[in-house]
């Protein structure tokens, strides 16, 4: 599933930002959201901006029964990482 997105890092492919953080407002969101019930099947203590939770929460009964590993999420926030500070320092275009 990630292997799109470390081409997009590895060959400085030029992204839309907005796009790039619109996807990453889906991915925690929906990682957060099934992480939360994973471990304690409801969403008490889960803080995120309103929009992303009465988003993930129409798509609930999609991911209550997903695995959220989190390697997952950190090999995803790596990747983020990467692509922001490409974009941030310029080096994306060399």
């Amino acid at each position: 599933m990630l292997a799109p997105f470390r081409h997009i890092v590895d060959k400085k492919i030029p992204v839309e930002v907005t796009m790039l953080c619109r996807l990453l407002e889906l991915v925690v969101g929906s990682f957060v959201i099934a992480w939360s019930f994973k471990r304690t099947r409801s969403l008490h203590g889960v803080t995120l901006p309103r929009s992303w939770i009465l988003e993930n929460v129409r798509k609930l009964h999609k991911v209550q029964n997903k695995d959220a590993h989190p390697h997952f999420a950190w090999t995803t926030t790596g990747l983020f990482r990467d692509l922001l500070e490409n974009i941030y320092t310029g080096s994306a275009g060399e």
